[in-house]
């Protein structure tokens, strides 16, 4: 299956970029996809993510070969993917559909850095800063 990803783009990001190994899990916590897409938009506000996933849509913000400003920790920036995902009302009830997309994206990514399918490198956010 062949993911339709709708490119977004944004400026919060930079070419420092080493060997992916890790891939970050996000949630929105407050907010929509829209909101996520009009925050990294925003130079001021200095965040981002590569890939974004709400209500059977994927975006993507930053090149997969670029360094997005996701984790709050500029080495994990330098050597992870982050992926963000709805969390309405901070609980993350993700729909069935949007965890399947989200899968696959991760199983692709996966595949792309030769990153192994495991806890120690599919990561959730709060593994590095806690938020």
């Amino acid at each position: 299956m062949v993911l339709n990803i709708t490119w977004k783009g944004s400026p919060n990001k930079d070419k420092n970029r080493v060997a992916i190994d890790r891939i970050v899990i996000h949630w929105f916590g407050v907010g929509t996809l829209e909101s996520a897409n009009t925050r990294f938009q925003n130079p001021a506000n200095q965040v981002s993510a590569h890939y974004g996933i709400s209500k059977g849509r994927i975006w993507q913000w930053v090149k997969e070969t670029d360094v997005a400003w996701h984790a709050g920790n500029l080495q994990f920036n330098k050597k992870s993917v982050g992926i963000e995902h709805d969390a309405v009302q901070n609980k993350h009830n993700l729909s069935e559909e949007d965890y399947q997309l989200s899968g696959k994206l991760v199983a692709e990514i996966a595949k792309r850095h030769d990153i192994p399918l495991d806890r120690q490198h599919v990561i959730g956010h709060k593994e590095i800063k806690p938020t």
